[in-house]
């Protein structure tokens, strides 16, 4: 496999930021403050020298080795973390995912999601980004529950943002997210997200 760092996502008790990077992809280093949390993102290929047998099933391209130092220096090691693949089909233009929440949420008080549109063909599409509403759960869009998307032109991606409001407590499905190419009218549907609602009385005890 022929793998390519696209981006790091670093969340520092808010919104998540995603920015470019240029990074090796052995021997990566860098800082964690408290609460932190880093993400890594990474374009893997099928090499034209790997056979077909080279992915087993369950999806599992690789392991992983995680290393790290405590605040009183003591080391630590995470081995042979397995590495899950989620293919691209091959005959999907448009694919559409939650990559942004905040990190604490709280019965009734609204707050923003950031969702991402690709477009993985060679082609521009117009697309239209959408909320169900007769597929959420207990998390509900505030106010509009759709947004243009404008046109995608090939191989790029477009970050949108929405609001929700969780009407109760507990953990709860952040879903009904789609994004339809208007020309075709073929929507493509994000992976519901389970999300963690705290109850506003817990400020209080």
């Amino acid at each position: 496999y022929e793998i390519t760092s696209l981006s790091t996502t670093t969340t520092k008790g808010g919104m998540s930021d995603v920015s470019e990077i240029e990074l090796l992809l052995e021997n990566l280093k860098f800082n964690l403050e408290p609460n932190d949390t880093r993400s890594f993102l990474f374009d893997v290929k099928k090499s034209t020298h790997s056979s077909d047998n080279a992915v087993q099933s369950g999806g599992i391209i690789g392991r992983l080795d995680i290393q790290w130092r405590g605040a009183h220096g003591e080391d630590a090691m995470i081995s042979n973390a397995c590495v899950i693949h989620e293919p691209i089909e091959a005959d999907t233009d448009l694919s559409i995912a939650v990559i942004a929440v905040p990190r604490n949420l709280i019965h009734l008080e609204p707050f923003e999601v950031r969702i991402r549109v690709c477009n993985h063909s060679s082609v521009a599409h117009r697309g239209y980004l959408q909320v169900r509403r007769d597929l959420v759960d207990d998390i509900v869009p505030v106010g509009v529950s759709g947004v243009s998307l404008g046109t995608l032109e090939p191989s790029s991606f477009t970050d949108s943002t929405l609001t929700f409001i969780p009407l109760s407590p507990g953990t709860r499905l952040l879903s009904g997210i789609r994004a339809i190419e208007l020309d075709s009218k073929v929507s493509y549907n994000a992976e519901p997200l389970t999300l963690f609602i705290q109850n506003d009385t817990f400020d209080s005890l």
